[in-house]
């Protein structure tokens, strides 16, 4: 995983960078200050994952999601924070945010955030779910009610999406190529109306498809 670093803080940037280096099959491209600085540095890198803190000057972490929202980047987002409400957390998600992390996380939460990006699209901590399942309430009272009819293929990839399953594991399932199962997800995406991969979640969850197959129900 190539990835960018991407907070005001210095000192705290420098631990951070410490220890990313240590860890095997990541490696860290570049580190920058402000959402800006990293924007102007990407357009000679590449990158597959930013972990970007979420308040800084000059161009804050909502505002660079939104920037690279607008040039339709492949890049993942985990977002770095100390606090934040609710309704912030909520709406980078539904923007395209993958994941969120406390700047007090242990190694190992920071480990575990950047592979299962690396290997379902998504992280979910503790505080993202929390929030994940308030958000439920938007489309339970009937601010999004898309009525939309999946193939059972299609149903099954979203299944093993959102049980955070890799799309190589996915593939090798189903007896089809990693290829055709990213085909899939851009369908699933599509006909939903959501940005990635906490997308699909919140739509299962709201369905009551998750709780069946996190139980082993079909």
């Amino acid at each position: 995983m190539r990835l960018a670093l991407v907070d005001d803080h210095q000192l705290f940037r420098k631990g951070m960078a410490s220890l990313l280096d240590k860890m095997e099959g990541v490696q860290l491209v570049f580190e920058a200050s402000n959402g800006r600085e990293f924007l102007d540095r990407l357009h000679n890198s590449k990158i597959d994952l930013v972990l970007l803190d979420m308040k800084m000057p000059v161009l804050d972490g909502v505002n660079t999601l939104a920037e690279l929202k607008k040039r339709k980047s492949e890049v993942k987002v985990v977002f770095l924070t100390m606090e934040a409400d609710d309704e912030t957390i909520l709406h980078c998600l539904e923007e395209g945010a993958n994941g969120f992390l406390t700047k007090d996380a242990h190694p190992k939460d920071v480990k575990d955030a950047i592979f299962s990006i690396r290997d379902s699209g998504f992280y979910s901590s503790p505080k993202t779910t929390q929030v994940m399942m308030k958000g439920l309430s938007k489309w339970k009272n009937g601010i999004r009610k898309p009525q939309i009819s999946f193939t059972d293929r299609e149903m099954t990839v979203l299944k093993l999406i959102c049980l955070q399953k890799a799309t190589i594991d996915i593939a090798d399932e189903m007896c089809l190529s990693p290829r055709t199962i990213e085909g899939y997800r851009r369908t699933l995406l599509e006909k939903m109306g959501v940005n990635n991969s906490v997308g699909l979640v919140l739509f299962a969850s709201q369905k009551g498809w998750l709780e069946k197959w996190e139980n082993g129900l079909n």
